[in-house]
């Protein structure tokens, strides 16, 4: 059961779960109005205003990574918005990422303490939003986080590879070729593991995480 505490300004939701963790219980949402030093994959910052930017905190079962960004596309769907993965956890509308993900993990020694789940969506009216690239359909803050939540709960029910089977219908990346340390690769699929297996003529490769960028896909050169 999650319970969700609310905050008008917080410097980072993640932050707010990491520090505070051993005093908050299994499945607290950390909701956040605004943002002021939220960040993304590789330190990069998110102020957020008008976005919905939250952290869920799990201290005793551990979910797969993979839930997350399918949570997402599905409570999308509410919405008539088609969405699609980016692997391994950015969400796509119309080319564009409208919402990301960062998931860390505490340590007790060599121990999992807990895991934190930071979820931001872009659903300002800026061009490039998620409302933007929805066509300006009025998604609720409120009744979206709701729905992620509840998907959360319900994906959790699935073994993990009926959760990869359900990721693979909103794989953007599925058959596209990517260009990794300037070597051009096929994408194959994602495992049951979450991880990416991406092959070429002289062998196959697996990605563990982050190695894929929008810019890395390659585009075939025009003749």
């Amino acid at each position: 059961m999650y319970t969700i505490q609310r905050f008008s300004e917080l410097a980072s939701t993640n932050d707010t779960c990491k520090h505070n963790y051993a005093m908050l219980s299994d499945q607290s949402v950390i909701l956040a109005e605004h943002q002021t030093k939220g960040r993304g994959r590789f330190e990069r910052t998110w102020e957020s205003n008008e976005d919905l930017t939250f952290s869920i905190l799990y201290k005793q079962h551990f979910p797969s990574p993979i839930l997350f960004p399918l949570a997402i596309v599905k409570a999308l769907e509410s919405f008539h918005v088609a969405a699609l993965i980016k692997w391994p956890n950015d969400i796509l509308v119309a080319g564009k990422k409208v919402c990301g993900i960062l998931i860390e993990t505490v340590y007790e020694g060599n121990q999992k303490a807990a895991m934190i789940v930071g979820i931001g969506c872009n659903l300002s009216e800026k061009e490039g939003s998620l409302k933007a690239k929805a066509g300006y359909v009025n998604i609720n803050k409120e009744v979206l986080l709701t729905d992620i939540l509840h998907q959360c709960t319900s994906l959790a029910r699935l073994s993990q590879e009926e959760l990869c089977e359900r990721y693979r219908q909103y794989h953007m990346l599925k058959g596209r070729k990517i260009k990794l340390d300037d070597v051009v690769w096929e994408v194959q699929d994602v495992n049951s593991d979450g991880t990416l297996t991406i092959r070429n003529a002289k062998g196959r490769r697996i990605l563990h995480g982050g190695e894929v960028t929008l810019s890395s896909i390659y585009k075939e050169p025009i003749i």
